[in-house]
Formats: structure tokens, sequence, C-alpha cells
């Protein structure tokens, strides 16, 4: 994921407070446990309670799905953020998990504006693992 992309989901994330944010990664799966982010979707949270939970409109899935026919690039994950909590998967999160396959980056920031933001992978059955994100000073 490129400086300008994380810059991208700081500010809707900021834009969100206090209320979740979310948006989809596009781009590819470069090799077993490899995904290159070509672009950041930001997503309107269509969730009935903003601040502790999301949900991404459908409507952007589908027209990003439509879009992306006969691309290389796919969705390849998912961002929310947890307004003053932890930039790791809730146990809400893990209950949400339909498509095992997808990464997951989850961002906290508090009142002070310090965010941070994590990677996951969803287990094979259940639960997250921690999966590195690098952080490139390309576009």
């Amino acid at each position: 994921m490129s400086s300008a992309q994380l810059k991208e989901l700081r500010t809707h994330t900021l834009t969100c407070m206090p209320q979740e944010a979310c948006a989809l990664l596009i781009g590819q799966r470069e090799k077993p446990g490899s995904w290159q982010v070509s672009r950041v979707a930001v997503a309107k949270n269509i969730a009935e309670h903003k601040e502790k939970f999301f949900e991404v409109d459908p409507a952007l899935r589908i027209g990003l799905e439509r879009d992306l026919r006969d691309q290389d690039d796919e969705i390849i994950g998912v961002f929310h953020s947890h307004p003053n909590g932890h930039a790791e998967p809730s146990k809400s999160d893990e209950s949400m998990i339909i498509e095992r396959h997808l990464i997951w980056l989850v961002a906290s920031i508090d009142g002070a504006l310090s965010f941070e933001i994590g990677a996951y992978q969803a287990g094979p059955n259940k639960g997250f693992k921690s999966i590195p994100l690098v952080i490139t000073s390309e576009k």
C-alpha cells in the first residue's frame, strides 16, 4: 500500500468520526500471503449503528465488481476504523467474515487524532491472524 493510499484512509477516517469509516481495497494477489493495493474506494457506512459497526454500501461493491470485470485488479480487501478503539478486529468483526480470502485493514483513531492501522487475514475457520503491512512511497 502506498503512503498516499494510507493518507486517503486516514482522511476518510477523520471525516467519518465519531462513526466507523469503511472502504474497499482494490489490487492484486501477487503470491500466497502477498497483496498489492492499487487503489482505495472509500465507502459510505450504511450500518444502523455506525458508531459501533460498519457495512459497506453494496452499490459501491456491485459497481466495482462490474468495473473490474476482465481486468487484472479485483477487490482484495476491506478497511474500517474503530474510533477510540484498537487497530485490530473485534469479536463483531469476526462474526462478519463472509469472504475469507479478503484482507482486512483495521484502523484506530482517538480524540488526540492518533492513527494506527493493522493488517489481518481471516483464519481458515475462525478468527484473524496479523499480517505485515508494507507502506511504500509510491503512488
